[in-house]
Formats: C-alpha cells, structure tokens, sequence
C-alpha cells in the first residue's frame, strides 16, 4: 500500500510565517496545486489490488525469512504455555523458529537438561500441531 502525503492550504499557509526568507512564502503555490489532490501510486509501485489483511503480510514475510508461516509461529509462541506446561513454561521461552529447528532459553542449566529430555515427546506434540510446518531440531540455550 502506498500512502501519498500533501499538505493542506492550511499547512501551507501556517509554513509561510516559519520560512521568512522565501520571497512571497507559499500562497504564490496554492493556485498551481490541485484540491483535492488525487491519490495515485508511485512511479514503478507494483499494485497489488486491494490491502493484504497483515495475517497475509506476516505470513509473506516470515517464509521469506525461512520460518513457518505466521500460523505456525503463532502456535507455537502464543500456546507454549498449553503445549510444555505451565512449569517449564516458567522457565523456558521460545526464542527462534526456523530452518526446521527450535531454539528454546532457559534460565537454569538444570531447565535445559529437563527440556533436552523432554524433547522428543515436545517434537512430537509439534509435529501433530504443525503438521509439516514443524521443527526436527530442539536447541536449548542457558540465558542467566
């Protein structure tokens, strides 16, 4: 979407007392300017029809970067709560999603040998969620 900006008769007007140093200010550009002015896209802008909803955008962009789509990102950081429990959840967080892999933090070394033992049963409740958009890989890194 491409948003032009012109400012009003008004704006203009208001301009002419700040740039002093303009001979005649900027009412002598007033009757030259069309007003309304008509939106109309930029020079080599590709017109894409109507605004993509952002679910559409986010989805676009995180493929584009190598992750899952936005549903799947979704998923796995909106319910991972749901998914781990709320005891791990307490100490670990997802932080990256991408390339087949999960990177997940834990502030103990202790929460990382916990979640490295539960990563094979937490790929696999992933992987019936996700269905092919799900990771292989379990990473876990100790943030203290």
């Amino acid at each position: 979407m491409v948003v032009a900006w012109r400012p009003s008769k008004n704006e203009l007007l208001g301009c002419q007392a700040l740039c002093p140093l303009t001979t005649g200010g900027f009412p002598d550009l007033l009757p030259r300017l069309p007003w309304p002015v008509p939106w109309r896209p930029l020079p080599g802008a590709v017109d894409h029809g109507d605004p993509l909803p952002v679910r559409a955008s986010l989805d676009r962009l995180s493929r584009a970067l190598g992750a899952p789509g936005a549903d799947s990102l979704a998923q796995v950081f909106d319910r991972w709560e749901a998914l781990v429990g709320p005891d791990v959840a307490a100490h670990a967080r997802p932080t990256l999603l991408a390339g087949g892999r999960l990177v997940v933090a834990v502030d103990h070394p202790a929460w990382a040998t916990q979640l490295r033992w539960l990563g094979p049963a937490l790929l696999a409740r992933l992987a019936t969620e996700l269905g092919a958009q799900a990771p292989t890989r379990l990473e876990v890194k100790t943030r203290m």
